[in-house]
């Protein structure tokens, strides 16, 4: 990107985007658990919302 600073034509530098969007971003929304794990980044896997983190088919087994 060029721009103008005291009549002179200055390039600057763009942070990098997908459609866009900032990587960060686009890859909080598109990527998948696997995805993430294998590239260490934990932070970002995020449980969904629609069932529980643990079964409940077998809590009503006594043992």
């Amino acid at each position: 990107m060029t721009t103008k600073v005291k009549g002179k034509q200055k390039r600057i530098r763009r942070s990098p985007t997908i459609l866009g969007m900032d990587v960060a971003e686009f890859i909080r929304i598109n990527a998948d658990a696997i995805w993430l794990s294998q590239n260490e980044m934990w932070e970002e896997i995020v449980e969904p919302e629609g069932r529980p983190a643990t079964s409940s088919v077998y809590d009503d087994i006594p043992f």
